[in-house]
C-alpha cells in the first residue's frame, strides 16, 4: 500500500520491520521503487534480495527488466534475461516477455527484440507497441510503419500509445498525407479519442512539412493547459523552415501560456541566428529574456 501510495521511504521502513519477509514483500519494495522512477533502487533492492538467499519468479523479473531498460543497463538486462532463461520461467508468461521486447527495444537492440517478439506465443497490443516504440525512439521510422502494418494486419488492435508512436514515426520522415489518415483512423476505425499527445503528435506532423497554418489551428483548438508543448514543436520547426512571422507567432502564444520558461526564448534566438535576422530584432528577444529575470 505504501509503495502505491509513493511513500516510499515508509514502505521501506516496514519492510525493514517484518517480523518474516517473502517473495512477496520483497517484490512489493521492488516493484514500488520501479513504478515511480526509482530504477538504482529498485536494481539495489533486487541485489539486496538474491543476496538473502530469496529466489526472483516472474513478477521480480519483470520489474527488474523495466528498471534496466529505463535506465539503458542493456548488460544487465542481458544477464538477468540468460538467468530467466536458466531458471525456465519465461515459458508462457506474455508480462514477462514483453517485458524483455521493452527492454532491448529501449536500450537500441532491435535484433533481439525482434527476436524475442517473434518467440512469444502470445502478442498483445504490448508487445507491438514495445517494439514500434523501440524503432521509433531509435531512428528506424520506416520500420516502425512496416510493423504497424503488420500489426493491423495480424496483430490486436493498437490503443492510444502505439498512435503516439506511429504519428511520430510519420513526422520523423515527412509522411504528411499517411500520417493525416492514421490520426483520422483513431476515431473512426478504433474508436480512440485523441488526447493532447496525439493533438502535439499532430502539430509535428504538420509543422516538420512546412504547414504551419495547419499545425497552428490544431494548437488553437487544445486546451490551453496543453498547448505549450505544441508550441515548442512549432518553434522548432520554424528553425528548419527558417519562418521567423511564425515563429513569432508561436512564440508569443507560449510566452503568454508561461512567461518564466526559457524555452520559447531559446527557440525564437537561435530562429532568428539561423535566419540572419538584424542584432536589433534579436536583442528584442533576449530584453525580454531579461525583463523577465531568465538571463
Amino acid at each position: 500500500m505504501y509503495a502505491k501510495c509513493s511513500v516510499l521511504g515508509m514502505a521501506k521502513q516496514a519492510f525493514v520491520e517484518l517480523p518474516v519477509r517473502d517473495i512477496v514483500s520483497w517484490n512489493i519494495l521492488i516493484a514500488g521503487y520501479s513504478e515511480h522512477g526509482l530504477y538504482a533502487d529498485s536494481l539495489k533492492c533486487f541485489g539486496q534480495m538474491k543476496h538473502k538467499g530469496y529466489s526472483p519468479d516472474a513478477v521480480t523479473y519483470a520489474s527488474i527488466l523495466k528498471a534496466c531498460g529505463n535506465i539503458g543497463a542493456a548488460n544487465q538486462g542481458t544477464l538477468i534475461h540468460s538467468e530467466i532463461s536458466e531458471n525456465r520461467i519465461l515459458r508462457d508468461n506474455i508480462i514477462l516477455g514483453n517485458a524483455l521486447v521493452d527492454l532491448y527495444a529501449k536500450c537500441g537492440d532491435l535484433t533481439e527484440a525482434q527476436i524475442v517478439f517473434n518467440d512469444l506465443k502470445v502478442q498483445d497490443v504490448v508487445s507491438w507497441t514495445s517494439l514500434i516504440a523501440g524503432y521509433c525512439e531509435h531512428g528506424h521510422d520506416e520500420e516502425a510503419l512496416v510493423c504497424f502494418e503488420e500489426m493491423k494486419q495480424r496483430g490486436p488492435l493498437p490503443n492510444a500509445i502505439t498512435f503516439v508512436c506511429i504519428l511520430k514515426a510519420c513526422s520523423n520522415i515527412g509522411v504528411l498525407e499517411r500520417g493525416e489518415k492514421y490520426f483520422e483512423s483513431m476515431t473512426t476505425t478504433y474508436g480512440i479519442v485523441p488526447n493532447s499527445e496525439h493533438h502535439t503528435s499532430l502539430v509535428m506532423l504538420y509543422s516538420h512539412a512546412g504547414c504551419f497554418d495547419k499545425a497552428m489551428a490544431v494548437a488553437k483548438k487544445m486546451p490551453s493547459t496543453d498547448r505549450l508543448p505544441a508550441y515548442f514543436a512549432i518553434l522548432h520547426a520554424c528553425q528548419k523552415w527558417g519562418n521567423v512571422q511564425i515563429g513569432r507567432l508561436a512564440f508569443e502564444h507560449a510566452f503568454a501560456l508561461d512567461k518564466a520558461s526559457a524555452v520559447p526564448y531559446i527557440f525564437m534566438n537561435s530562429l532568428h541566428i539561423s535566419a540572419d535576422i538584424q542584432y536589433a530584432d534579436n536583442m528584442e528577444v533576449l530584453q525580454l529574456m531579461n525583463n523577465d529575470s531568465l538571463i
